[in-house]
């Protein structure tokens, strides 16, 4: 049987005038999974709330595209933001709820949402919704089914991230045991290198459109293979004015603002792109992979080596600019370019020495 929503539920709106209750705001719902952020609710007082209790259904009507919902345990407050769907006797909770995360409620709340800026859909709206109606066991073996479901589905992600974060820290303490034994040979970077590290463009003049140039930002080196069809653009005479940093394939780019010793290797299809200016291009001397070629089947350890230098330092983007730092074992590896500050290598050294990760 197939009903609108408006004769199986109502939208309630009781103001609860300023009382220190649980709350919830929208920050605080994850997106398509109607779980909380946080353990629990913040306790307070919060002007223009509603009221919710158990058995209820929270629903932003603000973006409604981001698929924030709740089926709250316990009574407390939410943002008025929140659509509070109480369900009539014919139809269970849970079930409500997984269809308020179901593609077609969220399609239906999208096209009937108005604004461009902030797009919010209302009761008046969603209450026209058709939804299949089964009977009330039906609802709830469904209910159960998904509960069962998605618990075992999040059961084995959490699996999945803790075997990421094991073999993450595997891999540190590889390159740890390599690169910081005793019987590890060290060389400064300027050896490796073919040339002195340069940096990309200062003020992008990015484009709409698929012509010109590839143009590599830090938040790109966290998958640059799987990027490179979407990478922004840039005018081929503007990268022309940077063509030191034009990339070749097999450079190393390396993250110098921000994120420190974010790294990637540049693969053959992004050979002519550019970068920015918050992204250092490292060119390496021809025969260092081929010492390294025994670790390079799972992971480039050029790149990895200097991800680790510039994070182990705790490296400021201003440091690295003195040629004095070559005196710094931590730091020399890099050959910054020269900088106009006298005493600047104390600085440095200063700030390598006194960092936990320095002489690991």
């Amino acid at each position: 049987m197939t009903v609108r929503l408006k004769s199986v539920a109502k939208n309630v709106v009781v103001k609860a005038l300023g009382e220190r209750m649980p709350f919830i705001g929208l920050d605080d719902l994850e997106s398509g999974t109607g779980h909380l952020l946080a353990k629990e609710p913040e306790v307070k007082a919060a002007p223009d709330s509603v009221w919710y209790q158990p058995g209820d259904v929270l629903f932003s009507r603000l973006r409604p595209y981001l698929a924030k919902s709740y089926l709250p345990s316990r009574t407390g407050t939410g943002t008025g933001e929140l659509l509070v769907l109480r369900p009539q006797t014919e139809l269970d909770p849970p079930f409500l709820f997984y269809i308020t995360l179901s593609a077609p409620w969220l399609a239906w709340a999208d096209a009937t949402s108005y604004g461009t800026k902030m797009p919010r859909t209302s009761w008046e709206a969603l209450s026209e919704y058709q939804l299949w109606l089964p009977a009330l066991d039906e609802q709830r073996r469904i209910a159960d089914f998904l509960d069962d479901e998605t618990a075992r589905i999040e059961l084995i992600a959490s699996v999945r991230r803790r075997q990421l974060d094991l073999l993450s820290e595997r891999l540190r303490v590889r390159f740890d045991l390599l690169f910081d034994s005793d019987q590890a040979t060290t060389k400064r970077m300027k050896y490796l290198l073919a040339q002195r590290p340069h940096y990309g463009v200062l003020k992008p003049d990015l484009l709409d459109s698929d012509s010109g140039v590839p143009f590599v930002r830090v938040n790109d080196l966290l998958d640059l293979p799987g990027r490179i069809g979407r990478l922004p653009r840039i005018p081929l005479e503007q990268s022309q004015q940077y063509s030191r940093t034009i990339v070749r394939e097999g450079d190393v780019l390396l993250s110098v603002v921000g994120t420190m010793g974010r790294s990637a290797i540049a693969p053959r299809e992004l050979a002519g792109a550019n970068i920015a200016r918050a992204v250092a291009s490292l060119r390496v001397r021809q025969g260092v992979s081929s010492r390294l070629r025994s670790y390079s089947a799972r992971v480039n350890v050029v790149a990895v080596t200097v991800g680790m230098v510039a994070s182990a330092a705790r490296v400021d983007p201003q440091l690295p600019r003195c040629r004095s730092c070559r005196a710094c074992p931590s730091l020399s590896r890099l050959r910054p370019p020269p900088c106009r500050s006298t005493g600047c290598a104390r600085r440095c050294c200063a700030s390598v020495r006194s960092s936990p990760s320095f002489g690991r």
